[in-house]
């Protein structure tokens, strides 16, 4: 029930990619198409790129949007 819950519905293959990467360390969830971090207070928006995040702890977003570069990169590697 857990893993159905972090299957997004109608979103593309990299934000589920970003989705699963982020959720092994960070408490995240979907709302609709954006991806919640909890405990962080961040939303990601799509299309999931460094822009799209926003928060009001500037330190959890930098965060964020490290790891979600990290993952679009191996993402792209992924589909070469």
């Amino acid at each position: 029930q857990k893993r159905v819950a972090q299957i997004g519905r109608n979103v593309s293959d990299e934000a589920q990619h970003v989705f699963d990467n982020l959720s092994k360390t960070l408490d995240c969830r979907w709302k609709d198409k954006n991806i919640l971090v909890n405990h962080l207070g961040v939303r990601i928006a799509p299309p999931y790129r460094a822009a799209n995040v926003s928060g009001k702890d500037q330190k959890a977003k930098q965060r964020v949007q490290m790891m979600l570069a990290k993952f679009i990169e191996s993402f792209k590697e992924l589909k070469a």
